[in-house]
C-alpha cells in the first residue's frame, strides 16, 4: 500500500511512498483493516514492478522461506533442497529463493497435478506427494536442507539429510498434520531427542516460525527486481468472499495465493 503517514522519528519513509510488508500479526492484528499501523522494520519500498494483489502475496511466505533456507537452513552455494508442499505459497516462493542463493538441485514434493507449476517456477525434480515410494528411490540422494511447508514428513525424509545437513519445519515434527494429542505429545518428544541428539553430532532440526523484518524485505526486494523472484501465483477474491478464502486455505490444497481485494 501506500504510506499515509509517519511519526516523528521516522525517516526512512515518507507520505505517498509505496511499501509492501507484514505485521506482527500475532501482537497487532490488522491484515483486514483499510487502514494500518506498522513500524518502521516492519516495511521495505515496494519493487514498482509489481501490482499490489501481487505483493500482497508476499511478504509473508517470502520472508518464511528466507527465514527457513537462509537462517536456519544456512543454505550454500551449491547445496541440495528439498521442499515440501512445492505448489503452496511458501514452497511457490522457496524454489526461486534457493536457486536464486545459489543451490545445485531443488527438489520438491506436490501433487501429479501440480508438477508442471512447480517445474514452471524452477523446481529440478517433482516428487508425487501420493506416491509412498517417492523417497525410496535410489538417485535421490541426500540434501543440505529439507524445508517443511506441510507438516508430517519428519519421520519420513528426516533421514534424506547430507551430513551437517538441516531439516526445517514451519509446522511440528509429527507423523502427520493433524492437530491431535498423540501427534502434540510425538512432537515434543521428537524436540528434546533432536536438540540432544544435535550436541553429539546428530541431524539438526529447527522450527521457524516467521516475524517481520525490514533487512530481509528489502533482499527480497532486490530478487523481485532482478526477476530472480517471481511471486507466486494468485487469484484475487473480493473482501465479501473472505469465509469461502478461509475455507479453502483450510483444505491445504490451494495454489498459490489467495488474495483478498476491495
Amino acid at each position: 500500500g501506500t504510506v499515509e503517514a509517519v511519526g516523528p522519528a521516522v525517516t526512512r519513509f515518507a507520505p505517498g511512498q509505496r511499501v509492501f510488508g507484514m505485521l506482527d500479526y500475532v501482537r497487532r492484528p490488522g491484515c483486514y483493516a483499510e487502514l494500518a499501523l506498522f513500524r518502521d522494520d516492519e516495511l521495505a519500498p515496494a519493487p514498482p514492478a509489481l501490482g499490489d494483489a501481487a505483493l500482497a502475496s508476499l511478504p509473508l511466505v517470502s520472508l518464511t522461506a528466507w527465514l527457513a533456507l537462509v537462517e536456519a537452513g544456512r543454505l550454500g552455494r551449491g547445496g541440495r533442497v528439498l521442499v515440501h508442499g512445492g505448489a503452496g505459497g511458501i514452497g511457490s516462493v522457496a524454489v526461486p529463493i534457493a536457486k536464486a542463493r545459489g543451490a545445485r538441485e531443488v527438489v520438491v514434493t506436490a501433487s501429479a497435478a501440480s508438477a508442471a507449476a512447480c517445474l514452471a517456477r524452477g523446481a529440478d525434480r517433482v516428487l508425487d506427494r501420493a506416491d509412498p515410494a517417492a523417497f525410496r528411490a535410489p538417485d535421490l540422494g541426500r540434501f543440505d536442507v529439507i524445508l517443511d511447508a506441510v507438516g508430517g514428513y519428519y519421520p519420513r525424509t528426516v533421514g534424506l539429510l547430507a551430513p551437517g545437513g538441516t531439516f526445517v519445519t514451519i509446522t511440528s515434527l509429527a507423523d502427520d498434520d493433524a492437530y491431535t494429542f498423540g501427534n502434540f505429545v510425538r512432537h515434543l518428544g521428537r524436540v528434546v531427542w533432536t536438540r540432544l541428539a544435535g550436541a553429539f553430532g546428530g541431524p539438526r532440526v529447527r522450527s521457524v516460525g516467521v516475524r517481520p523484518n525490514a533487512g530481509h524485505l528489502r533482499a527480497i526486494a532486490d530478487l523481485i527486481e532482478r526477476g530472480a523472484l517471481p511471486p507466486p501465483a494468485v487469484e484475487a477474491l473480493p473482501l465479501s468472499a473472505a469465509a469461502e478464502a478461509h475455507r479453502r486455505i483450510e483444505t491445504r490444497r490451494t495454489r498459490g495465493k489467495l488474495v483478498l481485494v476491495p
